[in-house]
């Protein structure tokens, strides 16, 4: 790895904009999957869709979208109905927004 790759892969990944967390502390993770050949995959939403939930809410999101997201609607359900799903929301979600 070198500082002209780190560039680009802060400029190609649209990092400023779709991720918001320091690059340079994820940084040294990257770096250690390229030269150990690991595969990284990104897991995120898409930052237009987080804007769209922040903005207006969940109801806003078509069926599709909503679809896209939550894959097991019966169990996004029964989780969502757990007593600890609030909390889980508090430290997990609610930080994102």
């Amino acid at each position: 790895p070198s500082k002209s790759s780190d560039r680009i892969l802060y400029e190609e990944t649209q990092w400023q904009s779709r991720w918001f967390w320091d690059f340079e502390t994820y940084l040294p993770l990257m770096r250690f999957c390229q030269l150990n050949k690991v595969r990284l995959l990104a897991l995120n939403v898409k930052a237009e869709t987080t804007a769209k939930v922040r903005e207006y809410g969940l109801p806003a999101l078509s069926k599709e979208e909503r679809a896209d997201l939550i894959l097991d609607a019966r169990g996004f359900i029964t989780d969502s109905l757990a007593t600890t799903f609030p909390e889980y929301v508090q430290a997990v979600l609610r930080p994102s927004f």
